[in-house]
């Protein structure tokens, strides 16, 4: 009978120690940085000149360019668009809907010259950051009312909700991942020199054995090449490849376009790609204060 209980003891304090895990794993997932706020109100009326290239890499590109807008600090109105964090299932982890206001809209060239894009002035921005993601995402949200089009031959934009994505990090975040994504690529490299040894010693060898273990241990090589994260570090940008935005966010120059239908429930489609001009990024000079204690919990 006591042996029972300790036994139904144990197993009980286990149970609770894995409740307790998976609780602080799903805590983690949905919760926002620490300094997400911080960081969102560092972008004090920031510019950004947008080049739209719609389509994908197996159709001839509709491409609008001079889309200038302002990512203010003025709080959203509900008329505004739908946004996937502070709209989503897990507000908490957005910094909340902020105004956009379009200095130009964009155009395209048609048939008939230069066309502008008409869109509707209910846009909105915000940061989404998780507190263990190595990176966050600016999002910009607006609605087009009307189909665009340039000819037959290449990609039309429908009306429906667009959105902008865009990486995001901080100074101290992004010169890390830069040293990791090195290290990575060089170990790969290192692994596929490797790799291709043991193939080329497998085609000359007669011994059926040998050829089995040697295909095994290239096996083993091409595994360990995806072990190294390369796969993700290769989205990682250069500094040259990021512009500043506000006092401590770098943003990278490209970004994804995706729709939604005006329902927040329609399905989600990969548009094309979005390019933040460099020159055209009006913003203040970025202050390189260690923030590194504001971004751990």
């Amino acid at each position: 009978m006591t042996l029972n209980l300790r036994i139904s003891s144990l197993f009980l304090l286990l149970l609770l120690s894995i409740a307790d895990r998976t609780q602080a794993f799903i805590f983690n997932a949905f919760t926002a940085l620490p300094a997400l706020q911080e960081l969102a109100k560092t972008q004090t009326d920031t510019e950004l000149s947008i080049r739209l290239e719609i389509g994908s890499q197996h159709e001839n590109h509709l491409l609008l360019d001079g889309l200038t807008l302002e990512c203010l600090q003025t709080k959203a109105p509900k008329s505004s668009v739908c946004m996937p964090g502070a709209d989503g299932p897990h507000p908490q982890t957005s910094s909340g809907k902020r105004e956009v206001h379009f200095t130009q809209l964009p155009y395209y060239i048609g048939m008939k010259g230069k066309e502008e894009v008409h869109l509707e002035h209910k846009a909105a921005w915000e940061m989404i950051w998780k507190v263990d993601d190595r990176q966050g995402l600016l999002i910009i949200g607006f609605d087009n009312p009307c189909k665009v089009t340039r000819n037959d031959q290449t990609a039309q934009l429908h009306p429906g909700r667009l959105y902008l994505s865009f990486p995001i990090w901080t100074q101290e975040l992004l010169d890390s991942a830069q040293v990791k994504k090195a290290e990575a690529f060089e170990r790969r490299d290192e692994l596929v020199v490797e790799k291709d040894r043991f193939l080329s010693e497998m085609q000359a060898t007669n011994n059926l054995l040998k050829k089995a273990m040697l295909y095994r241990d290239a096996a083993e090589a091409f595994e360990k090449m995806d072990l190294t994260g390369w796969r993700w570090y290769q989205w990682v940008p250069d500094s040259d490849g990021v512009v500043p935005m506000g006092n401590q966010v770098l943003v990278g120059q490209e970004g994804t376009i995706f729709s939604k239908g005006f329902d927040r429930f329609s399905a989600k489609k990969i548009l094309g790609k979005a390019m933040i001009r460099p020159r055209l990024v009006q913003q203040m000079p970025i202050q390189h204060e260690n923030m590194q204690s504001k971004l751990l919990p």
